[in-house]
């Protein structure tokens, strides 16, 4: 568009006014070809995918899952130009884990059609299989899922063919559209707490930032483990709140926590299910707030902040099985006016 103008402002003193209707006209059409500037992912599909360019102001530096998706990708060295991203029709479609069927599924509301989808319905865990999916959240153009595993049970719960054993899973994972995994941490059904291991994670979200640490990170609620932990792209372990193994309500310690959320204010959300509580941390290990509705949660499964905002659309289910509503995610820390807590219990 720049060396466009520069030309004509340059040559238009030579120029006759059908030489200028016909550089306007020429612009119009290629403009009109090339569409709105796009970023295209490969990440393994034969020609990439391709996302449009979407407004980046949205979310804090801490939780905009769109600077985090930027980070990740930064970071497997895969080009960036523009940095923001965002797909038009999946505006009206939802990302559900469907647990027991071991996959992950993008639905259109409209149409009721699965237009994306990862796991095999495998219940042995892998490059292309996910088992008992508690969690999934889409980012920029990737999509974060936690495989949680399905728990010994006689007869066998859905979606596993162990009742002795169960079928462990014990991974979180970034999946591009192509169903490619493009990182990981924890090993496919190996449930431990040295690094790279995992013991039923049930939750989990990317981060942009955390602490005075840019880059991208992922907090998991590492359920067995009875913590809740960050993790940088390299894997480390840079906080931790939980006493690792240990179940208990005293400080720094859990009882099966079921998620964990990282709040505008740099504090971390925790509902802590089988204490019967949600508890408000700070980095330092500090709980500020403790709620209990009066001493009637019974099971905290999942808490988070939120905030009435027009157009906000904000939309989470969590259970057995967890749906959300794409690319609404940004607005999900913009605190203005009042501001509520919500808390789902089984």
């Amino acid at each position: 568009t720049i060396l466009v103008i520069l030309l004509v402002f340059f040559l238009l003193p030579c120029m006759t006014f059908q030489h200028v209707f016909i550089c306007v006209f020429l612009f119009c059409v290629l403009r009109a070809v090339a569409g709105p500037y796009r970023f295209c992912l490969q990440d393994g599909s034969p020609l990439g995918v391709c996302f449009p360019l979407r407004d980046c102001s949205q979310g804090t530096a801490e939780t905009s899952p769109q600077m985090a998706a930027v980070l990740l990708l930064a970071e497997l060295n895969v080009d960036l130009r523009p940095s923001c991203f965002d797909d038009d029709d999946s505006r009206n479609h939802v990302l559900i884990s469907d647990q027991f069927n071991n996959r992950v599924v993008e639905v259109d509301k409209a149409t009721h059609q699965i237009t994306w989808s990862f796991g095999s319905g495998s219940d042995v865990p892998g490059p292309q299989s996910v088992v008992g999916v508690n969690d999934a959240m889409r980012f920029g153009p990737l999509t974060l899922i936690s495989g949680t595993g399905i728990p010994a049970s006689d007869p066998p719960l859905p979606g596993c063919s162990d009742p002795v054993n169960g079928c462990p899973d014990n991974r979180v994972f970034v999946v591009g559209p192509a169903g490619n995994i493009l990182w990981q941490y924890g090993q496919a059904g190996v449930t431990g707490s040295g690094p790279n291991q995992l013991d039923t994670p049930v939750q989990a979200a990317v981060l942009s930032k955390f602490l005075d640490q840019g880059g991208f990170h992922v907090i998991i609620t590492d359920q067995g483990n009875q913590r809740i932990i960050v993790v940088n792209f390299a894997g480390d372990i840079v906080w931790q709140y939980g006493t690792t193994g240990v179940s208990g309500s005293d400080p720094n310690q859990l009882e099966d926590p079921n998620s964990a959320v990282v709040l505008n204010n740099g504090n971390i959300l925790i509902a802590d299910e089988n204490n019967n509580r949600v508890i408000e941390v700070t980095v330092e290990g500090d709980i500020v707030n403790t709620f209990t509705a009066g001493g009637t949660v019974s099971g905290a499964a999942f808490a988070s902040r939120l905030v009435n905002l027009p157009g906000n659309g904000f939309d989470l289910l969590n259970g057995p099985y967890d749906a959300k509503k794409l690319n609404d995610f940004a607005d999900q820390e913009e605190f203005v006016g009042s501001v509520c807590l919500t808390i789902t219990i089984f």
